[in-house]
């Protein structure tokens, strides 16, 4: 607060020196004058001359000293492509020199300002200089990025970065076991991760049966259940008299202790002709038969 309080302009300090000079001038001239009161002639002595030189240069010493800190140059911004401003130009802007070699060097890696906003995360740059020069930002994307935006528009990818893809309306339905992750993304509520995710459960999984089944997987909300029907299995069922325990406990609705049970089950009894034969052994619930009955055969 008090820099503030003592801040002067440029024309203030300039006013400040030269009243200074003034004050000094009259000082030395009323010594002069009392001088002259006690005798009979003036005489203005060597000293006395060296006395007022010294105060002038002193004088605008502090007067030069004054205005080159208070003196700030002047920056007009002009539009500029940070994707090929030389150091010069990005100097120009008003940009300190160590953000200047920060994007020199985000460049040279490689990256791309593909929005007027990527520049803001450039370190070192403030809110302030993004803000006096986000007017000015003129992003021209190589022909390259051009091109294949358009040609990518509705997959959602475009040679290394991303474009949202659109959403279906309200009302539309995707076939659960045929959609790749490019139309599960088109579903409201589903991005990247969450396609990813449906599209590694269902291959796990051997296909949906149901539409719930949605909801086993981790951070999938009821609410998306409404997108989807669900079309006849296109994966393969598991032979399950010739899978080896390792294998059936690859499956979402096996775990090891009742792949091992099925194995034991068939080196005793030989092979299972359904998954009721199953029902003595303690691993096995009714509801964990039930669901796994549509992804197993018996051939």
């Amino acid at each position: 607060m008090w820099k503030d309080t003592l801040f002067c302009s440029y024309w203030e300090q300039r006013l400040v020196v030269v009243l200074s000079v003034l004050a000094l001038v009259l000082m030395v001239s009323v010594g002069v004058y009392r001088r002259a009161a006690r005798s009979d002639s003036v005489e203005v002595t060597d000293a006395d001359t060296a006395a007022i030189r010294q105060a002038f240069i002193r004088a605008d010493s502090l007067h030069r000293q004054s205005a080159g800190r208070g003196r700030r140059t002047a920056v007009v911004p002009v539009p500029f492509d940070p994707n090929r401003a030389d150091s010069v130009r990005l100097s120009s802007l008003g940009l300190p020199p160590y953000v200047v070699r920060n994007i020199l060097k985000y460049r040279a890696r490689g990256g791309v300002f593909r929005t007027p906003e990527s520049l803001a995360r450039i370190y070192g740059l403030t809110a302030e200089d993004y803000a006096r020069l986000r007017p000015y930002i003129r992003i021209t994307l190589p022909e390259k990025e051009q091109a294949s935006s358009v040609r990518q528009k509705n997959t959602g990818k475009a040679d290394g970065w991303w474009v949202r893809p659109s959403k279906f309306a309200e009302g539309t339905t995707v076939e659960l076991n045929a959609a790749d992750t490019a139309v599960l993304q088109r579903v409201p509520g589903i991005g990247r991760v969450r396609a990813s995710r449906i599209v590694a459960y269902r291959n796990r999984l051997g296909g949906f049966v149901r539409v719930s089944q949605l909801t086993e997987i981790s951070g999938m909300p009821d609410s998306l259940c409404r997108w989807f029907t669900v079309g006849p299995l296109t994966e393969k069922p598991i032979h399950i008299n010739r899978a080896e325990a390792a294998q059936l406990s690859r499956h979402p609705y096996l775990n090891y202790r009742q792949a091992r049970a099925i194995t034991d089950f068939r080196h005793k009894y030989g092979p299972l002709h359904s998954l009721r034969q199953l029902e003595l052994y303690e691993e096995f619930t009714a509801d964990d038969l039930k669901r796994l009955a549509p992804y197993v055969a018996f051939d």
